[in-house]
């Protein structure tokens, strides 16, 4: 299992997702995303806290699903020694620019 912080969330997004976005969309900004980290490793209740456009949001709510797709799992919250579920809230930024620029770097 692997622990679900920031940093190894975006390294799974950056990693394993397509944005999806049509070019008439033109929208940058961040959805606020939030779920469970089960006991399992898995997650459960995604929810959008803040919404950027349903394009985006649509595409934030799959990333986080896709989660469960991994043969790994996420490594779940302890709490006195025992795996607790634990309320998770990540910002997905969508930025055209920062697109743009991983696409010349290949």
């Amino acid at each position: 299992a692997i622990k679900c912080n920031n940093l190894e969330l975006k390294n799974y997004i950056s990693d394993n997702w397509v944005i999806r976005l049509k070019r008439e969309a033109g929208v940058e900004g961040v959805v606020q995303v939030g779920f469970i980290i089960e006991k399992d490793g898995s997650v459960s209740n995604i929810k959008i806290i803040h919404s950027l456009s349903d394009v985006c949001d649509r595409a934030a709510l799959q990333v986080i699903q896709s989660m469960n797709d991994l043969e790994y799992g996420w490594e779940p919250a302890q709490l006195r020694e025992r795996f607790v579920d634990y309320f998770y809230t990540f910002d997905i930024e969508f930025s055209l620019k920062k697109e743009k620029k991983r696409r010349l770097k290949k």
